[in-house]
């Protein structure tokens, strides 16, 4: 420390200061590190619930509108009409 002490006012704070500045650089490391790791996750989270979560809604639709087209046959039998619906939902079911 004796070291330290004998060194002049402009040293003893460029030191300090560069002291300062290595544990900024360190900081803002850190934190884009961290950045990076959240947006990660963030990545895995959209990919593993929100892209199935939209596949879900089409399946939804799809489901849906295969009851309309039941029904739409029950009411109107017309063997055009029964033909025209009964296509329709085998489309929506994948088959």
């Amino acid at each position: 420390m004796q070291f330290f002490t004998n060194l002049k006012i402009g040293v003893r704070l460029a030191v300090a200061f560069g002291i300062a500045m290595l544990m900024l650089a360190g900081i803002a490391g850190m934190g884009l590190n961290g950045i990076g790791k959240t947006n990660a996750v963030i990545e895995d989270m959209y990919s593993g619930n929100i892209i199935p979560m939209q596949s879900l809604g089409k399946m939804q639709y799809l489901a849906q509108r295969n009851r309309v087209l039941a029904m739409d046959m029950i009411l109107n039998p017309d063997p055009a009409n029964v033909t025209k619906r009964s296509t329709e939902q085998i489309k929506n079911s994948g088959r």
